[in-house]
């Protein structure tokens, strides 16, 4: 990103693979875990409602990286992330849906 816009420098490469170390989620302050189960909620509402009833069904347990389904969790979340963004990598369409709730 620069003072003239976003994703206006740089080269757009879909990765080759995402790794996910679920104890680094340990070291991380609870506000900062809460702020990436909400990204993880808004993958719910946009394309898997399974995430939705996962949480529903244990909010306590969503709250903490101990929580029986947070590995589940994230791996759909990255899923529908992954669906999105290689769908638009460019960020001109439907990739702005990732957007949600970021600004107002």
């Amino acid at each position: 990103n620069t003072a003239e816009g976003k994703n206006l420098v740089g080269a757009f490469h879909p990765p080759a693979g995402v790794l996910c170390d679920l104890a680094a989620l340990d070291s991380l302050p609870v506000h900062d875990y809460v702020s990436g189960m909400a990204e993880i909620i808004k993958a719910g509402f946009i394309a898997d409602p399974v995430i939705l009833d996962l949480v529903e069904a244990d909010p306590e347990g969503a709250r903490t990286p101990a929580g029986p389904h947070t590995a589940e969790l994230i791996e759909r979340s990255i899923r529908v992330k992954a669906e999105v963004v290689s769908s638009d990598l460019k960020e001109s369409g439907l990739r702005e849906i990732l957007n949600y709730g970021h600004t107002l």
